[in-house]
């Protein structure tokens, strides 16, 4: 059998409206429209009731939505709507308790609505199953602050940290994941670590981790010094072992003993296969050159040598006598 419920529309226009329905009114149902079917206020809606109410007073409203509320309020018996809520249509339903009003406002999902605020849902009832796909960063967080990240914290609840303030970095403590400041012999600043002077002691370096390559110039030039004459039974080829890689980059040659008249002396310079090296002066001593007279020359080719490599100095003078020293300029490699 049908009910033939009795229904009161109320117009609304942009102009708002403010409306105290009598609690003795003989209707089932208000149904609050739009003039136009979508209004734009200008002024606040303002619902609420006259008369002296009785416990379990109720009134029903039939929200057709369509409002666009901007700066203004939509109130029902002191509730407001949200904006979302004043688009779409609502059933809302005031019950006196004895004290005040009751306002539960149930969205109408027909016709594909979508204004069901967070606050109508219960907490922990949206279960993973119900979700239709992921949830983007943009919809889990509508602003958060900059320099923060997502967390599982105590008892796997998310939550958000700062890792921002310069010279920290994140990562795991041993309980959670989070800022961390370095400290002790280095420092971390915009993603520059700066070790502290003096901080690398020798036992933290690997044995035979330091190579010639990282040393500087001088740490890589050696000097080696032979002596030669030119006395009788003398002259000829000396040879050396060198113990490491290098190259020979400069002669130096002074004489400790005054080379003997007639004819000059040589000094030449030889790799381990026998190859003469290319020098820019020629060690050459002249006759009766005297004590401390030197020769300098750079050496600029066939002068390259591995560990085990013999160098060979090879002198000639024909008429005998005379010394010198040898001071061989090598870099290591």
């Amino acid at each position: 059998m049908a009910i033939n419920k009795t229904y009161q529309t109320v117009t609304i226009t942009a102009a708002g409206l403010t409306q105290a329905f009598a609690v003795n009114d003989q209707v089932d149902e208000y149904n609050i429209v739009a003039s136009g079917g979508a209004v734009a206020l200008a002024a606040d809606v303002v619902i609420s009731s006259s008369g002296t109410p009785a416990i379990q007073s109720t009134f029903v409203f039939r929200f057709g939505g369509g409002f666009t509320s901007g700066a203004f309020r939509m109130l029902f018996f002191g509730v407001e709507l949200t904006a979302a809520q004043a688009l779409y249509e609502q059933r809302i339903t005031a019950v006196y308790n004895g004290s005040t009003w009751d306002v539960s406002i149930n969205s109408d999902m027909s016709n594909g609505r979508k204004d069901i605020q967070g606050a109508d849902i219960v907490d922990g009832s949206i279960l993973n199953a119900a979700l239709a796909g992921g949830i983007t960063l943009a919809k889990l967080i509508a602003s958060a602050a900059r320099g923060y990240f997502l967390r599982s914290g105590v008892n796997g609840v998310i939550e958000s940290v700062t890792a921002s303030t310069n010279g920290t970095f994140v990562g795991g403590n041993g309980t959670d994941v989070g800022p961390l400041t370095m400290s002790g012999d280095a420092t971390l600043n915009g993603g520059a670590i700066t070790i502290a002077n003096n901080a690398i002691t020798t036992v933290k370096i690997l044995d035979a981790a330091v190579t010639v390559a990282k040393v500087s110039t001088d740490l890589k030039t050696e000097l080696v010094t032979v002596a030669f004459s030119f006395e009788t039974g003398e002259v000829g080829a000396i040879k050396f072992k060198m113990p490491y890689p290098g190259s020979l980059v400069n002669v130096y040659a002074i004489a400790t003993k005054a080379i003997a008249a007639t004819d000059s002396g040589t000094v030449v310079l030889k790799d381990n296969a026998g190859t003469t090296m290319t020098v820019t002066t020629p060690i050459v001593f002249a006759a009766s050159d005297a004590f401390g007279t030197a020769y300098d020359s750079a050496v600029t080719a066939n002068n390259t040598f591995v560990a085990d490599d013999l160098i060979t100095v090879l002198t000639a003078k024909t008429t005998a006598g005379g010394k010198g020293l040898l001071s061989l300029e090598i870099l290591r490699s």
